[in-house]
């Protein structure tokens, strides 16, 4: 179960990618220059089987390879949002800086910070400040 949750991930980070990202994908596939106005050019982007990673500087980093050249994705798009609130959730609702620090460790989102917030604003958990927690009017005794 777990090789085929894995390769459903893989699966819809690289449509993601190809959605996102597909002059760019083109450009990397061919060896050829990205196009001109690229929004990710300046992350020094290249294939990594098929997927497009964050090039740079931590290349020679004692980190893992994921670390070094993270995944990138675009923030607007709703996968990523998803991704987003996945991360969110299983860490208990906690803010925008723990949530971008875990997200980091395998994701370079493009406009991250803003991306994380507009997702935990717009939760439907969440009231801009904090957990709303609802109370099942059906089950409060009235009296």
């Amino acid at each position: 179960m777990a090789l085929e949750l894995e390769a459903a991930r893989s699966y819809w980070i690289q449509a993601v990618q190809g959605e996102s990202f597909a002059a760019e994908f083109k450009a990397l596939r061919e060896n050829l220059s990205l196009p001109e106005g690229s929004k990710i050019a300046r992350f020094n982007p290249f294939l990594d089987d098929g997927f497009i990673r964050l090039g740079g500087r931590l290349q020679f980093a004692e980190l893992s390879c994921g670390q070094r050249h993270p995944l990138l994705l675009d923030g607007q798009h709703h996968f990523t949002k998803l991704l987003i609130l996945e991360t969110h959730i299983r860490f208990h609702h906690l803010g925008v800086r723990i949530i971008l620090a875990e997200l980091r460790e395998e994701f370079w989102i493009l406009c991250a910070r803003q991306a994380i917030k507009q997702v935990l604003h717009s939760s439907p958990l969440s009231n801009g400040k904090g957990i709303t927690w609802r109370r099942n009017r059906s089950s409060t005794a009235h009296g």
